[in-house]
């Protein structure tokens, strides 16, 4: 893809994860771009899996209603907005989830806490500093991906890392599930967080 239709695409990532679930028509808006444009941007950003569609409303007319998977979260990280909105954006993004791991009753509560917010927030940022590295995204599925940006941001600091994963594994499911990942395979990771 090309500089200016990446530079589009991290648009429309911006603008879902500040406003939450958007139609292809209220992003036409939003972008104050045809619908066809915002039509083809959608579909571009739904084959490569950084958003899906959630909701169908059929009223007053049809509408496929889009928001941001895991993955598009970590590349609209990438924006000073989103990056400055991450409590709202992740809560928005926890919501309209459906992706069970994600949306699980302790995520909810620990979101209620501001400490373990903090920390999330800079958890995420690291992942998607990571992800910047990575080549080729659209080969990996989504778990995957996520295990080897997290490899690399634990790489690039692995103290400041293995404490957030200290903090987090108890409170978070979807971390909880990142690090027991880790533990198949990182026989570091097992001892700092008591894992036999």
């Amino acid at each position: 893809m090309g500089l200016e239709l990446d530079e589009k695409l991290d648009k429309v990532l911006e603008e879902i994860a500040i406003n939450g679930l958007v139609s292809a028509y209220s992003l036409k808006d939003m972008l104050k771009v045809p619908l066809s444009a915002a039509q083809r941007w959608l579909s571009i950003l739904r084959r490569s899996r950084e958003v899906m569609i959630y909701e169908t409303k059929t009223r007053p007319i049809k509408r496929k209603l889009h928001g941001l998977t895991i993955v598009g979260l970590l590349h609209a990280l990438s924006r000073p907005r989103v990056r400055q909105k991450f409590p709202e954006v992740f809560q928005k993004v926890m919501e309209y989830s459906k992706d069970d791991k994600l949306v699980k009753e302790d995520i909810r509560n620990a979101i209620q806490d501001p400490e373990v917010l903090k920390i999330l927030r800079e958890f995420y940022l690291r992942l998607a500093d990571a992800l910047e590295e990575l080549y080729d995204l659209e080969s990996l599925d989504d778990v995957t991906l996520i295990q080897i940006a997290g490899e690399l941001a634990i790489k690039r600091d692995p103290e400041r890392m293995f404490s957030m994963f200290e903090y987090l594994c108890p409170r978070v499911s979807s971390i909880r599930s990142l690090a027991e990942a880790y533990c198949r395979n990182v026989v570091t990771l097992c001892q700092r967080l008591g894992v036999k």
